[in-house]
């Protein structure tokens, strides 16, 4: 019998009050991949007073050039009350404890967009601060262009921890001024929001995409294509079938292929899946993943990775060094009968 699963809590365009930021001072800290549209977004809908902070290369001249005041992380983090934590997660760790936590103040607020400093304690948190996830499903340029052009795009929300008892309207109201709530937002812990991701980049997307793309590559440049253009244009094309999958369902989809292309998706679904369960699943333990915080040097990971691909009998044990993460405990984020 399937446990009673209570449904994700939605939240659109009416959720969401600007006048919650009115009187608001923002910062961003990092103008990378997120926190450069965020910034964009957020100013585009009428937040005024946003400042950034990052490092000087690259993201300080982007910022500069679209017109954000700058400064030091230390300084910035005195001047806000509202700091969207956009660094990279592996670099935060280091960052928040030296730059940005002696400088907080109570009710300041924390927004992240990862919650995998949040599950895994990279960071330690005061408890007199407003604690948020407010994370997009998607890169930073594709949620700007989607801003752009009136659209929106879907997010994961969640208020983890709520010092100052109004941590909901202002999560709702940055939300809305960076353009999700256009398409809406699910709440979601930052835990569930972790095991989500790391089943997605290190289960369906290893799988999905991992071993096709290597041989790939070695076939087209083999036969004198450029070696950017075979990943471009079958990650161009996958995209596309995904969305087109999407919008009209997988079986419209099939039905417009060739008959030789459905008859090949239908041999290696079924290979694949076999190959895939062992990853996924162990019979005598619970599935664990590992995450950034593998410790690993690149190329201990990269041999371990080749290990895996040449194994014909694949077991979760070999993916990690440290598991981190029980995908299948605790509710169930992925399920046997999947597979």
């Amino acid at each position: 019998m399937t446990a009673d699963v209570s449904p994700l809590r939605a939240f659109g365009e009416g959720d969401g009050d600007l006048r919650h930021v009115a009187d608001r001072k923002i910062a961003f800290i990092g103008y990378g991949n997120q926190g450069r549209a965020q910034a964009l977004n957020l100013r585009d809908s009428g937040v005024t007073g946003i400042r950034v902070a990052t490092l000087k290369d690259g993201t300080w001249e982007q910022a500069e050039a679209d017109g954000f005041p700058l400064g030091p992380v230390d300084e910035t983090v005195q001047e806000a009350d509202v700091l969207f934590l956009l660094i990279p997660d592996e670099d935060l760790p280091a960052v928040f404890p030296a730059e940005i936590a002696p400088h907080l103040k109570p009710n300041d607020v924390l927004v992240f967009a990862s919650g995998y400093n949040l599950v895994y304690d990279g960071v330690t948190l005061p408890s007199d601060v407003d604690v948020m996830l407010l994370a997009p499903r998607m890169i930073g340029e594709k949620l700007r262009q989607l801003y752009e052009r009136g659209e929106g795009f879907y997010s994961y929300v969640a208020v983890e921890q709520d010092a100052s008892g109004q941590a909901w309207p202002l999560l709702l109201a940055l939300a809305k001024g960076i353009g999700t709530l256009r398409l809406g937002a699910f709440e979601l812990s930052a835990k569930d929001e972790t095991y989500i991701d790391l089943f997605y980049e290190q289960g369906f997307a290893a799988i999905a995409f991992g071993p096709v793309q290597r041989p790939l590559r070695v076939t087209m440049c083999r036969t004198r294509r450029l070696p950017a253009r075979p990943h471009r244009e079958r990650v161009g094309q996958a995209a596309e079938n995904f969305a087109d999958g999407g919008a009209h369902g997988c079986s419209p989809l099939s039905a417009a292929c060739s008959a030789c292309r459905r008859s090949t998706y239908s041999d290696r679904a079924a290979t694949g899946t076999r190959r895939a369960a062992p990853i996924l699943i162990e019979a005598s333990s619970p599935c664990r993943m590992s995450t950034y915080a593998d410790e690993r040097p690149i190329a201990s990971r990269r041999a371990a990775s080749s290990t895996l691909t040449k194994s014909s009998s694949l077991t979760t044990t070999a993916l990690c060094s440290r598991p981190h993460v029980s995908l299948l405990d605790e509710g169930g984020l992925a399920t046997a009968a999947a597979l």
